[in-house]
């Protein structure tokens, strides 16, 4: 599906989850990858008071630092959305900053629009 993880990524089985279940990590440089074609890119995930912060690369480049910290929980929430200009294939990288006390990051799932 285009989705690659580093190691140190553990599933959780939840109805509230996209498709039923996600995957998180806590580690700083753990890392969720996604390679797609598409002019509009979003990333899914959970905000809560327990989440933590992440760099967003686009192609290798960073675009955005988001920071998933909430008063209650929400899932399945588009923390990052990019519309381009034109449709090609991307690499879109999340990366965990393991922030201190709430180091949690999930990656629900990534959308992509022609």
């Amino acid at each position: 599906s285009g989705v690659s993880f580093s190691s140190g990524w553990t599933r959780d089985t939840k109805a509230a989850y996209s498709g039923g279940s996600a995957k998180y990590a806590r580690a700083k440089g753990a890392w969720v990858k996604f390679t797609a074609t598409g002019r509009v890119f979003s990333f899914i995930t959970t905000k809560a008071p327990s989440r933590g912060k992440a760099k967003v690369y686009v192609d290798g480049k960073y675009v955005a630092t988001i920071d998933l910290k909430a008063a209650s929980t929400t899932y399945r929430v588009q923390a990052w959305t990019k519309t381009f200009s034109s449709s090609k294939s991307r690499t879109i990288k999340i990366v965990l900053l393991g922030t201190s006390g709430r180091p949690r990051v999930d990656a629900d799932a990534f959308a992509v629009l022609k």
